[in-house]
């Protein structure tokens, strides 16, 4: 994973631009051995190898052995199969790759060596020093030459998760412990000594068994004895049954611990209205963050069945797990709305009436609040009336929500829906459908909306599961009961735009699946007053709470952002894992990218990069307005704006060759007309549409004005083609559909820096059809526009050019 670099706030240009960082972890880089004097290396590794034993083997100690870390030179692999022996017993712990300076990555090797055999070791690096093969080459030159330093581990070697992620040494918090198994025994005695909470429930795998230990990392380092008895600490996979089968008392602990890590907010600075089956308000983690409880056409506030106050916890929290496993201070910066929807079990709202229901909902909430800074959560769908992406009356009242078309003010609303499950029941998957189903299930009513932000789901966990049972997914691949836009014609939406963490599910291998406790994650109770804090939630209902959740924190942290905006930023901090992109290759088919994303959406949105930038990830965002139309002997298209960006030219120079990328993303919210006339000439579902073109790092920008704008051309001379459309991923082609369109542009950095030239203009809609006397052709359509430059390497700075150029910085 590429160095974490300093948070930067997005970059607003003044009717142009803004900011944003992604690091992608650079490649490991393939070397020949390092050019050694093998004398003088030699003895230089004997030596560390006999100073990092003398550290651990005083003459007091209980140790069996050492551990040593063994790192490689800058891009270069170690001999791994030369640092562990049955035989001799030592063993190889973990190996752990690093990026150092200017994109280099180094390897670091744990190893365990008893004391019995410590003098294996020394003997090969006396041989490579000393000795020589018939060849002429130094015996044991490709194990001691990729060596550059042997010392003893710290704590910090043992860590092998997200680098990023790990906590102070002084933070008890919970840790997963990889126990060597010979072990196990005697770490469990050792820590009776120690500050070291470690619950019986172990998972054995060969010969390593996971135990779950709440502790401070400096708890386990203050004993080599205990360090020697661990090959890894990991961030730990806590499963929401660990809290689940906790007493009532003990759950009500954990609360308490919780309530008192929380920050309240005084002024909160973002609100999510949730339409659900109301909230239970009386909760602890709830109670200071729901507002009065609200009903639209219902008789009833509070939540019977356990689903809004579900959606409440994840909202305000995420998964609970996290928040609970560490005693970490929390911060939530929003609050929730509940306004109930959703009738008494057994009882069911007609559904022609479902769209004048969330309008008249979120009127509700609007009437009490009218200033809010709010985005609106609907995990509620219908399965039965969306087809292939066809436009409804629910989903047209929620592009009428957000588009502010419905009550004439213009006021724009950031809408979120989850996509919709394959079942209501998990038990009805079948695992070996999986993911043709997927692909076959349509996403839901209203979630094929243009202007709302579709969330799916991905599988975010594998372990642990009961005996007998396997994850139906791979982690970070499509949820197992996450439907998808993949059957939709190429006309409609790309949808979902997102897919957010949503548990997984389990299959016995005879047929049956279920959604485990144990693959779920972690929430609020709707009744708490009988004991039960916690309970298990999943699938795109709980992938919906978390990106409103992501939407509110950015909304929070950049008040003045539209919700075109924000929507675009999640969709713009989005990436599809390794497990999504092996299904659709080759993705220099751009059909292949097409069905990807109609498939698993943009990726999984990343909530840092859609709050911060950084030095080698700079992201722009134009916040504008234009008349697209006007009539002149008929109506015609009018504006197109070309944006001259703020440009790191200077720096992108510097890196010459080196592969850099460019994301575009555009968002803006269009009226809808769902009569079904086939959409298309005159009968356009959408009021108005733009489209982005960049300039090519190869034309002037005349020439890109000429090939965009046929105003700009000569009489009778023909639009000339892109002539980078291999960079882009989607292309022009598939990017186009719907109310959101983003793509990204890879090359080299010189190319890179002649481009930084961005036009807007204005596509077919119904506003453009209507007679001169209904006035739509006047109608102004505002957009946000997002570019974000980045590049893998560690030591550029992208971000501060612009920076200055703009004379920032500007507190959004």
């Amino acid at each position: 994973m590429a160095a974490k670099q300093e948070h930067k706030p997005h970059l607003l240009v003044p009717k142009s631009g803004k900011a944003e960082l992604f690091i992608a972890p650079p490649r490991m880089v393939q070397t020949k051995l390092p050019s050694r004097d093998p004398a003088k290396h030699g003895s230089r590794l004997a030596s560390e190898f006999k100073k990092a034993v003398s550290t651990q083997k005083a003459p007091d100690s209980k140790t069996r052995g050492v551990l040593l870390n063994f790192e490689s030179a800058p891009d270069t692999q170690l001999k791994l199969q030369s640092l562990t022996s049955t035989r001799l017993g030592f063993e190889l712990l973990s190996v752990v790759q690093k990026h150092v300076e200017n994109a280099t990555v180094v390897e670091n090797a744990t190893v365990y060596v008893p004391h019995a055999t410590i003098d294996h070791f020394p003997k090969l690096f006396d041989q490579y020093a000393h000795e020589f093969t018939d060849s002429g080459n130094p015996r044991q030159q490709a194990f001691a030459a990729p060596i550059e330093a042997v010392r003893a581990v710290t704590i910090a070697d043992l860590w092998t998760d997200d680098p990023d992620k790990m906590p102070k040494l002084n933070e008890v918090r919970w840790h997963e412990l990889w126990l060597r198994t010979s072990e196990v025994s005697r770490f469990r005695d050792l820590i009776q000594k120690h500050p070291i909470e470690a619950p019986k429930q172990e998972a054995t795998f060969f010969d390593r068994t996971v135990v779950q230990a709440k502790t401070a990392l400096q708890s386990l380092a203050s004993s080599r004895e205990i360090m020697e008895c661990i090959a890894e600490i990991r961030i730990p996979p806590v499963a929401s049954t660990y809290f689940l089968d906790l007493q009532a008392s003990e759950q009500a602990d954990w609360v308490d611990d919780l309530v008192k890590r929380t920050d309240s907010p005084k002024n909160p600075k973002a609100t999510v209205c949730l339409l659900d089956g109301g909230v239970n308000p009386a909760h602890k983690l709830l109670k200071p963050y729901v507002k009065p409880l609200m009903a639209y056409g219902q008789p009833h506030l509070q939540d019977r069945d356990g689903h809004g106050t579900g959606m409440s916890g994840l909202i305000l929290y995420g998964d609970l797990t996290q928040a609970l496993s560490s005693s970490a201070p929390v911060s939530v910066p929003h609050v929730v709305e509940s306004v109930r929807i959703l009738p008494e079990l057994g009882k069911n709202n007609d559904p022609k009436n479902y769209g004048s229901i969330t309008i008249g909902a979120v009127a509700t909430a609007e009437l009490k609040e009218p200033h809010a800074n709010r985005v609106v959560c609907l995990p509620v769908t219908d399965r039965n009336t969306s087809y292939r992406g066809q436009p409804t009356s629910w989903s047209a009242a929620v592009d009428e929500l957000a588009s502010g078309g419905v009550d004439g003010q213009g006021k724009k609303r950031l809408i979120i829906v989850s996509a919709g499950n394959l079942e209501d029941r998990a038990g009805d998957l079948n695992p070996s459908e999986y993911p043709s189903r997927n692909e076959l299930t349509s996403i839901h009513d209203p979630a094929q909306a243009w202007n709302a932000l579709a969330v799916g789901a991905c599988a975010d966990r594998e372990t642990p599961t009961p005996k007998g049972w396997l994850p139906i997914a791979k982690r970070w691949d499509l949820h197992p009961n996450s439907s998808t836009g993949a059957t939709w014609p190429t006309k409609w939406p790309l949808k979902p735009d997102i897919l957010m963490p949503g548990g997984n599910h389990g299959h016995d291998g005879a047929g049956h699946s279920d959604a485990l406790t144990e693959l779920q994650l972690l929430t609020t109770h709707h009744h708490p007053g009988i004991g039960h804090q916690f309970t298990c939630f999943g699938e795109t209902s709980a992938a919906s709470a978390l990106a409103s959740n992501a939407a509110a924190q950015v909304m929070a942290e950049y008040p003045a952002f539209w919700p075109e905006t924000i929507r675009a930023l999640l969709v713009h901090s989005a990436t599809w894992s390794k497990q999504m992109v092996a299904k659709f290759q080759p993705l220099s088919i751009k059909g292949n990218v097409r069905n990807l994303v109609a498939t698993c959406g943009f990726g999984i949105a990343r909530l840092e990069q859609a709050l911060w930038s950084a030095r080698n990830y700079l992201t722009l965002v134009v916040q504008d307005e234009l008349q697209p139309y006007q009539y002149e002997q008929g109506n015609k298209t009018r504006d197109m704006h070309l944006h001259n960006l703020p440009w790191p030219k200077k720096a992108l120079q510097e890196l010459v060759a080196a592969d850099v990328a460019m994301r575009v993303t555009l968002s803006y919210f269009v009226e809808p007309y769902p009569a079904r006339k086939e959409y298309r000439d005159k009968n356009q579902y959408m009021s108005h549409s733009l489209l982005f073109e960049t300039k090519s790092p190869v034309e002037s920008i005349d020439d890109f004005r000429k090939r965009i704008n046929k105003a700009a051309r000569e009489a009778d001379a023909g639009a000339p083609p892109s002539p980078d459309a291999k960079h882009w991923q989607l292309g022009s082609k598939y990017r186009k559909a719907g109310s959101l369109h983003s793509d990204v542009w890879t090359g080299s950095a010189a190319q890179l820096a002649e481009a930084g030239a961005i036009a807007i203009y204005p596509g077919p809609g119904w506003w453009r059809e209507r007679p001169k006397k209904d006035g739509y052709y006047a109608r102004k359509a505002r957009y946000s526009l997002l570019v974000s430059i980045y590049t893998d390497k560690q030591d550029v700075d992208l971000y501060t050019p612009v920076e200055n150029m703009l004379k920032l910085p500007i507190k959004v």
